[in-house]
Formats: C-alpha cells, sequence, structure tokens
C-alpha cells in the first residue's frame, strides 16, 4: 500500500511548502524563501511517465486542496453561522466544513488541470523543445490556470447578483513577496502574474538543473569541475540567477525613484468592532452608534484638521441620522469646517430591492453621490443558484427566502470615481467596498479612470476578523497600491485598518480588532504605472 501511494509524498510536500509560504501563514521571513522551491516536488512528480492521467490529476488536485484549503482556512472564522440565522451549531459544523472543503476543492482543481496538461506536454513534446523554451512554458502555463482559477471560483459559485471575471486572486503565488520590497515594486510592471511567472520560473530552473544533472553537480564544486557539459546542465539555474540579479536591483531603483511628494490632504480612519447579527436589534444599533460617536469624538481630538473622514462598510451614520440631521450634526462637532465624509449604508430602490452603497457627503451641501456595491459575496450577500436550489429540495425554502430578505442585496453598477472640489482643488476617489480588494482588475479599472486615491470600506464581522484572512488582506492591498501607484486605504470593521502608500509601505496600521481612529497624511497621485496603462 505505502509502495503504492509514495509517489504522491511529492505533491503533499509541494502542497505543505505552498501553504507555509503564503501570508495567511506566520512563517514571516521563511515564506519568502520557500516559494522559490515550494513547486520542484510537484514538477518532480508531474515529469513522471509511468502514471497515468488520473494519478497525475490527483497528485496536482492534492497539491492543491492542501495549499489552498490553507489559503481560504479563514473560512472557519465564520463559524459558528448565526449571523446567517442558522443557529444550530451542530449543523452549521458540518455546513461550514463542506463549503470550506468544497471551496478549495474547486480551486485545487485548476492545479489538477496544471499538472495533468504539464505531464502531457512532458510526454508528447518535452524531447522536441529546447532547455530555453520549456523555462518559459511551464511558468506561463500555471499563471494561464491561476488566471482561469481566478475566474472559476466566481462561475462555481454563479448566482443572480455575481460578478463575473477574473476578481478571485487569494492563493496567487505573487502574494508571497509582499514583504519583498524591491520584488513587490515589479507589480507596478506586471502586476500579480508577472510576479508569479517570475516564482514559477526559478521553481522551473531548480526542477530541470536538478533532473539534468546527472552527476555533474559535484564536478562543479570540485577543483576542475568546471567545463561545458556542467555549465550547460547548470544552465537553467544560472538563467534563473541572472534574472533575479537583474531584476531585483531593477526593483530597488523603482522604489528608490518613486515619487510619492505632492499635497498633502489628512484623513481620518475609522475602524469599529461590530459583531455580525441575522436580526437587526434597537440594542445593536445603538452599540454602533456609541462605537461610532466615541471613535468620532478622538477625532475630533487628535484629527480635527482632518480633510477626509472614512466609516467601515455599513456604517450608515448618515442613513441613521437622515441628511439634514447629518449636516448639523457634523457642522457643529468641525465647526462649519468643509470635511468629506465617505459612510456607507443599505440603499433601498423604487423596486424594494436591497443594495449596499457608498455616500459621498459634504456638512455644507449633504450627499454629493452615492455608488452601490458592484462586487458581492457569495453566502455573505446573495446565495448562488446550486446552494439555494440544494436548500430548497433540502427543505430549507424558508430559510432561504428569510436570508434573501435580510442579508441579500442585488449587484449595483460598475463603480465610478468620484471628484471633490475641497476649494482648492479637484480630489478623485474610488471606493471599493469590502471585497474589492481581492480584484486587481476593479483596482486598475478604477485608477485608468483617473481615481487618485483608492478607498476601502470594509468589514470582516462574519468572519470575526480571522487573523488568516487579515494578514492575507494587508498583502493583497500592498499589491494594489504599487500596481497602480496610488495609496490604499482601508477602514473597516472586525478588521485592522491601514493607511499603505504608493510604494506598498504601510504608512499606518491598526494595532489589533479594537476601535481605533488613524490619522495620518496622504498624497493624491495622478500618475500612471504601466500596469494601470496596459494591465
Amino acid at each position: 500500500m505505502i509502495q503504492r501511494y509514495k509517489y504522491f509524498l511529492l505533491p503533499v510536500a509541494s502542497g505543505v511548502l505552498l501553504a507555509l509560504s503564503q501570508p495567511s501563514f506566520p512563517a514571516g521571513q521563511w515564506g519568502r524563501f520557500l516559494i522559490w522551491f515550494a513547486l520542484v516536488p510537484l514538477l518532480f512528480f508531474v515529469q513522471r511517465e509511468d502514471l497515468s492521467k488520473r494519478r497525475v490529476f490527483f497528485g496536482g488536485f492534492l497539491a492543491g486542496l492542501i495549499f489552498l484549503g490553507t489559503s481560504v482556512g479563514w473560512f472557519w472564522g465564520a463559524y459558528p453561522l448565526d449571523w446567517a440565522g442558522i443557529e444550530n451549531k451542530f449543523l452549521g459544523f458540518p455546513l461550514t466544513l463542506f463549503i470550506w472543503l468544497l471551496s478549495a476543492a474547486e480551486l485545487a482543481l485548476f492545479i489538477g488541470l496544471f499538472s495533468l496538461t504539464l505531464n502531457y506536454f512532458f510526454k508528447k513534446a518535452s524531447a522536441k523543445i529546447s532547455q530555453f523554451w520549456l523555462l518559459f512554458f511551464i511558468p506561463s502555463l500555471w499563471i494561464l490556470f491561476e488566471y482561469f482559477r481566478a475566474w472559476g471560483f466566481g462561475v462555481f459559485w454563479l448566482g443572480s447578483e455575481s460578478l463575473l471575471g477574473p476578481h478571485w486572486t487569494f492563493g496567487n503565488l505573487a502574494y508571497s513577496l509582499a514583504e519583498s520590497a524591491p520584488l513587490l515594486q515589479l507589480a507596478s510592471i506586471g502586476g500579480i502574474y508577472g510576479l508569479s511567472f517570475l516564482i514559477v520560473f526559478v521553481n522551473a530552473a531548480l526542477f530541470r538543473t536538478v533532473q539534468t544533472n546527472g552527476g555533474s553537480f559535484q564536478r562543479l564544486i570540485m577543483p576542475g569541475g568546471w567545463n561545458r557539459r556542467a555549465l550547460k546542465n547548470f544552465s537553467p539555474l544560472i538563467a534563473a540567477a541572472l534574472l533575479i540579479s537583474v531584476l531585483y536591483p531593477a526593483g530597488w531603483l523603482i522604489l528608490k525613484n518613486k515619487n510619492v511628494s505632492g499635497k498633502e490632504t489628512k484623513v481620518a480612519i475609522l475602524q469599529t468592532k461590530i459583531p455580525s447579527t441575522f436580526q437587526p436589534t434597537f440594542q445593536r444599533q445603538m452599540e454602533i452608534l456609541t462605537q461610532q460617536f466615541s471613535l468620532l469624538a478622538e477625532v475630533v481630538k487628535n484629527g480635527k484638521d482632518s480633510d477626509i473622514i472614512v466609516f467601515p462598510e455599513g456604517a450608515n451614520l448618515i442613513g441613521v441620522l437622515g441628511e439634514e440631521r447629518s449636516k448639523s450634526f457634523f457642522n457643529e462637532i468641525f465647526e462649519g469646517k468643509q470635511k468629506l465624509i465617505i459612510d456607507s449604508g443599505p440603499m433601498i430602490d423604487e423596486n424594494d430591492k436591497l443594495s449596499i452603497a457608498t455616500f459621498y457627503f459634504d456638512p455644507q451641501k449633504g450627499v454629493l453621490a452615492q455608488d452601490e456595491k458592484h462586487f458581492l459575496m457569495p453566502l455573505g450577500e446573495y446565495l448562488p443558484y446550486w446552494f439555494k436550489a440544494a436548500a430548497t429540495i433540502a427543505g430549507e425554502g424558508e430559510w432561504t427566502r428569510r436570508f434573501e430578505e435580510r442579508r441579500g442585496y442585488k449587484k449595483g453598477p460598475e463603480n465610478e470615481v468620484f471628484t471633490w472640489e475641497d476649494g482648492q482643488q479637484k480630489q478623485k476617489f474610488a471606493s471599493l467596498l469590502c471585497s474589492g480588494f481581492l480584484s486587481p482588475n476593479m483596482n486598475r479599472r478604477a485608477a485608468g479612470a483617473d481615481a487618485e486615491v483608492l478607498v476601502v470600506s470594509g468589514s470582516e464581522s462574519i468572519f470575526r476578523g480571522a487573523p488568516s484572512l487579515v494578514k492575507q488582506k494587508i498583502a493583497m492591498a500592498k499589491f494594489r497600491a504599487v500596481e497602480n501607484n496610488r495609496f490604499y486605504l482601508q477602514a473597516t470593521n472586525y478588521d485592522r485598518a491601514f493607511i499603505i502608500n504608493s510604494k506598498g509601505q504601510i504608512q499606518k496600521i491598526a494595532p489589533n480588532l479594537e476601535p481605533t481612529v488613524l490619522v495620518d497624511n496622504i498624497v493624491f497621485i495622478s500618475e500612471k504605472t504601466w500596469y494601470t496603462k496596459l494591465g
């Protein structure tokens, strides 16, 4: 039995190494090191010609299940499911397990398909292709399936309010490099897929070096070991080393020469800690207001000269107070000075459809503009078709009706850039509610439409601020900032608020999940990166 399945130890090893390399895992500096050879065991498994197609696919799938199951491990933060109207913990546990495993399996499917395709290539064409082109083929194939995976998650969880596109990027290899300042800067040229290509290129070079090395490694390190054959066997590794030796300094040059100067604007970013509930209550609303008023008192004390104040997703202070009372309230506490308040809350249209909208509010003029949420989360803000059908068949039609009535939202139109005139100049924002941080495309379109600052109003109360999710969000936000050369701000609930500058550096971050206010200066930047221009 052990002999029969021993080859699966290789994809298991890759799955574990990939999991350890992700920002969600507390491996620290080791993560950035592990990612450069994490795929090597899987590549050795895939290149075997004695394995059946089924085993090759299963090996890749198994590596993906371990890796991506860890990446979406924050799903468990949603348990218990009382926030969704499921009070029974004995029912909630297997349901959470089912959703987590199903999501991980759907994502892992694409690594299985990558393995199957690469194995077919090794069997049919590897002998006919040069070493040089093979090194480019393997990472090209990987990022192709990585791109398909970003589409696939949305297709799998398809519902009436889905947004289809390559938005679901958790598990992208590039995020492992979020703490590597020089390499992170390369995202301004190639985005996450460019850096993912680089990572797999190095993995492929290591794989080919070991595979073709034979006995030359000893000769290479021993006196007199340098010869033409040894150099040829080590050419993939030499090519990878040369590539890194060029790109790493290039990243440092970009970092050193990037200009973040300009007219500074002071912002106040609010962070609350309000748990999610299925049935809104007066007590919960009072708790929300109490926290908000307490935080605004801190803004008045420590950041009264802030020009912009950003609330977390669903704060809805303006909605609760009403427009006229909000004008009076903010004019009173800020002594009639011009401010921009970015708030969000539920909005009902003429067809009684509920949506979540961002409100841009000026205490002097009232609501200046509103922008409905465009990218909704499955099972949190809408029910996928297959899940709704399964619940109905299981006799839970009443639950689906109640969920859609209380937590179901309609998708809004594509988000627009908002222009605010503060009396001296025009400043352009793009506000991406909550899940917008996942999508490189949405952020790139916003920057391409001349947004000068990217703002996320978020809430992770469903997942209760799961640490692995918080870490992934910070890594993703660093990439969104660098990709588009923009300051990236997050006001949030049950999460950590932050201000990240256009270099991907954390300028300010909340120390924990407790309610707080971040006050700091930001710069509005209009210059576009190659990534923003060309994508």
